[in-house]
């Protein structure tokens, strides 16, 4: 999986891979600790690569001791790697590029990134990650849910309770068609149509929680491994309203842009809108713009007239 300058933003893993497991390592004996020198990996300048040279071994924090503080590049793809401990990269954080792809973590702490402000290139391309950030979790758990006229409201309620009805429906729908409910998904206490914010995991696209428009507050994250195929499900939609991308890199978010059939795609925000901007969908997410001078054109008819003179 691609991240590209994520910078000191871990919480923006909202990438995860799909790829089958690799190999893993022989279960019989214990496997040997890694030591990363000169003498197993390659040093050049402040270059660390240790490509396929630690297959079948772990590491731990004592792995990183002999790398060299002002390392910029480390690569260690291609090692069939389980884990990597907490706070073992926290002293190299002049770190700007990591390539961890074709290994085996499964989940990785979101403490192995904390100290890496620098970072602009994270590649987890098939390391067999399944990791839902926290951050996404924890947002949502805190929401403030309430009156629209009380300034602390970060949410208010549904519509009604026939409409709070549908969307515990879809919610019920998607975990029997194999979707993960890891956070909400339930009626707030209290009066009023409040529904707490739901976040699901392994969402495929042929899953009504993925296709349909629930609205509601459900959150449906699926899993993809590489930019191409991100943009192939992003555009896999009758509907095209909004769309948004986020990274540190506005190179790669350029050419996504370009590529997303949505009416607006936001980048590092999203939902913001401007009255001199144009504002509408893309397929089945409405006809026209509002906003800006596109909305004159969609109230307004066009009339030719042709004069001859003399």
């Amino acid at each position: 999986m691609k991240y590209s300058s994520l910078g000191a933003a871990v919480a923006a893993f909202s990438v995860f891979s799909s790829a089958p497991a690799l190999a893993k390592a022989n279960a019989g004996a214990a496997p040997e600790v890694a030591i990363i020198t000169p003498q197993t990996c390659a040093f050049r300048g402040t270059t660390v690569d240790c490509t396929g040279r630690l297959k079948g071994k772990v590491l731990t924090r004592e792995s990183f001791a002999k790398i060299p503080g002002n390392t910029t590049e480390l690569f260690l793809r291609n090692n069939a790697l389980r884990t990597i401990p907490a706070g073992a990269l926290a002293r190299l954080g002049e770190l700007r590029t990591l390539d961890l792809a074709f290994n085996d973590f499964g989940t990785l702490d979101a403490d192995v990134f904390s100290n890496l402000t620098k970072l602009e290139d994270l590649d987890l391309y098939h390391s067999n990650i399944n990791y839902l950030p926290t951050g996404i979790f924890d947002s949502t758990q805190g929401f403030v849910l309430g009156s629209g006229f009380d300034a602390a409201t970060q949410m208010g309620p549904l519509i009604s309770a026939k409409q709070r009805e549908r969307v515990q429906a879809y919610l019920e729908l998607g975990q029997k068609q194999g979707g993960r409910l890891v956070a909400g998904g339930d009626a707030a206490d209290g009066p009023g149509f409040f529904f707490k914010p739901a976040v699901f995991a392994d969402v495929r696209p042929d899953m009504a929680i993925y296709r349909e428009e629930i609205f509601g507050p459900v959150l449906a994250a699926t899993p993809f491994d590489d930019i191409d195929t991100a943009i192939r499900l992003g555009n896999d939609s009758i509907y095209g309203l909004g769309a948004s991308v986020w990274t540190n890199n506005l190179g790669l978010a350029n050419r996504i842009m370009r590529r997303l059939k949505a009416g607006t795609v936001w980048v590092n925000c999203h939902n913001l809108l401007d009255p001199a901007v144009p504002f509408g969908g893309f397929g089945m997410s409405g006809y026209g713009k509002e906003l800006g001078s596109a909305a004159r054109d969609l109230y307004t008819e066009a009339k030719s007239v042709t004069v001859a003179l003399g």
